[in-house]
């Protein structure tokens, strides 16, 4: 373990380490053009009834989504088998979290509506007891006949519903989310306390194995049956930023050079979020703060490794051909870019998230320039199901396979209390951030072309 990350190889498969050090928030990768794209496509409509089915009875494929949470858009590079996974499928390079703080986030992976939509707008740690789950993608994939299972974190606030298994999942293993036992036994990461199927548990290990294990679990029982959705949501890389012991010290002295929003030296035309100096009122200095990139990197580290699991798990059961593999994160983080420290801003830093798909049935462009949010995974999966499913979202199945989507901007909105209500209009090259509360009448422009680190956000 401790010739991680930069291996050439583990004993899992040839994954081979990042191309570079640190994949930027905006990545200058080329998408792969695809000269013949209309014609594949074209012959691909017309011959969709000789395709061989995903499963004996189903033309449908599998669905197997992993979430992270608190993970930036530019720590792909950091995870060479999800960089794999992206060489593999489709990079969605600029994929966002429509509210960018855990709670709002998830509801809106599993509705395919926005927060406001839901009017979750201003929860997070009460989304869960907010969040009408009796009609989410789970529920209208097993009302058509798909085998449900959702495994590790499920929306801020369970652990006020815990144990009780939401509609829509024929397997549930989820951990209660208490807050009070965050860096003890009975925690998310160390000696979860789960509910599986309505029964309380405590598992004994590390929430990271002991989720991977179930997910491949899972997949072994369930692969050549009626298709299946999985949800696997690791709670990881969220703080307590304390690495499984085989992980502790890969990155240590490793972090990132500092971009100019770190220690940005002109505030003024930012919102006033904390007292002026964060790093003073929380007693940290600048480096302290970055340096949490060390423990952040090592506990990703742990994920991809499981992600490389999971995936030689697809492809033991013979599956991987005809099963969707989607991994993303709930929203991002920021390490002191813009006198931040957190999430639930319109940065990229914290609104940014990963989104890797790969579909192997389908010819994939490589890299997809799309605006895309999180809320449009749900009609993603409706379509590929072949069912109906009303959202404020769109199918990524055109970006999938290769087409441009008709959108030309995407929002972001915040109301968590007077210091962060916001909402903020991004395009391909351009943000508008309207600010409310206590920043009533500031707003935020930014050229995303020619300033991508967001310095200059005045009118």
């Amino acid at each position: 373990m401790k010739d991680l990350p930069w291996r050439a190889e583990t004993d899992r498969g040839g994954y081979q380490k990042p191309r570079q050090i640190l994949l930027p928030l905006f990545s200058s990768r080329p998408a792969k053009s695809n000269p013949i794209r209309t014609f594949t496509l074209l012959l691909s409509a017309i011959c969709i009834a000789c395709e061989d089915a995903p499963t004996a009875n189903d033309p449908r494929p599998n669905i197997i989504v992993i979430m992270t949470d608190d993970q930036r858009a530019d720590t792909l590079s950091y995870m060479p088998n999800l960089d794999s996974l992206a060489q593999d499928g489709v990079l969605f390079e600029r994929a966002y979290a429509n509210s960018p703080v855990c709670g709002p986030s998830r509801a809106s992976f599993f509705s395919g509506r926005r927060a406001s939509t839901l009017g979750l707008e201003d929860e997070n740690e009460g989304a869960y007891e907010e969040f009408d789950d009796s009609e989410t993608i789970a529920v209208a994939l097993q009302r058509s006949g798909y085998i449900t299972g959702h495994i590790g974190e499920y929306i801020n606030g369970y652990r006020n519903g815990f144990p009780s298994v939401p509609p829509g999942w024929d397997h549930w293993l989820a951990f209660s989310d208490g807050l009070e036992v965050l860096f003890s036994p009975g925690s998310v990461y160390i000696d979860p306390k789960v509910s599986r199927n309505g029964v309380t548990e405590i598992l004994e290990g590390h929430s990271i194995d002991l989720f991977t294990d179930a997910a491949i679990e899972f997949v072994e029982q369930n692969a050549g049956k009626d298709p299946f959705f999985l949800s696997v949501a690791y709670w990881a890389p969220h703080v307590p930023l304390e690495p499984h012991p085989d992980y502790e010290g890969l990155f240590a002295g490793l972090t990132p050079a500092k971009p100019p929003s770190l220690g940005e030296s002109d505030l003024s035309d930012k919102p006033l979020l904390l007292p002026s100096d964060l790093y003073e009122a929380l007693q940290l200095d600048e480096d302290e703060v970055w340096a949490y990139w060390e423990p952040y990197l090592e506990i990703l580290t742990h994920v991809d490794d499981s992600l490389g699991r999971i995936l030689e798990a697809i492809d033991d059961a013979e599956i991987a051909e005809t099963t969707l593999v989607v991994f993303t994160s709930d929203n991002g983080f920021m390490f002191g870019e813009h006198g931040g420290l957190g999430k639930g801003l319109a940065y990229e830093e914290s609104a940014r998230i990963p989104l890797v798909v790969r579909y192997p049935r389908r010819d994939a462009p490589g890299v997809a320039p799309d605006l895309v949010a999180i809320h449009d995974l749900a009609p993603t999966f409706a379509d590929y199901a072949g069912i109906d499913f009303p959202t404020d979202g769109l199918s990524l199945r055109d970006a999938i396979e290769g087409w441009e989507l008709p959108r030309t901007s995407i929002f972001i909105e915040m109301a968590l209390d007077d210091s962060i209500n916001f909402v903020a209009e991004v395009w391909v090259d351009f943000k508008r951030v309207v600010w409310a509360g206590e920043n009533t009448g500031l707003i935020e422009e930014y050229d995303l072309e020619n300033d991508p680190f967001e310095l200059e956000g005045s009118p």
